[in-house]
């Protein structure tokens, strides 16, 4: 008998996995929880985790490229050398 194909979403797995991960330190949950968060937000969180297909990873990885260029160029800090 054949498994009936997974329906979970990206993020259903990402929960789940995060959820698994026991012995994990707060700031590494917290962390891992950012960077899935952001992750999903690219439109990988809605896909179904079988149909994620290369060409869905490297659009993830454009917007998330774009949107630390656009934050680099929007910040009002930045950091300076130390003058000697």
């Amino acid at each position: 008998m054949l498994a009936l194909p997974d329906t979970n979403t990206v993020r259903e797995y990402a929960a789940r996995w995060l959820e698994r991960k026991k012995n994990l330190a707060t700031n590494s949950r917290n962390r891992y929880t950012q960077h899935l968060e952001t992750a999903c937000k690219t439109g990988l969180g809605d896909l179904r985790l079988q149909s994620v297909r290369p060409h869905h990873i490297k659009d993830a990885l454009s917007s998330l490229a774009d949107q630390v260029k656009k934050r680099k160029r929007t910040a009002c800090w930045r950091p300076t050398q130390p003058t000697q």
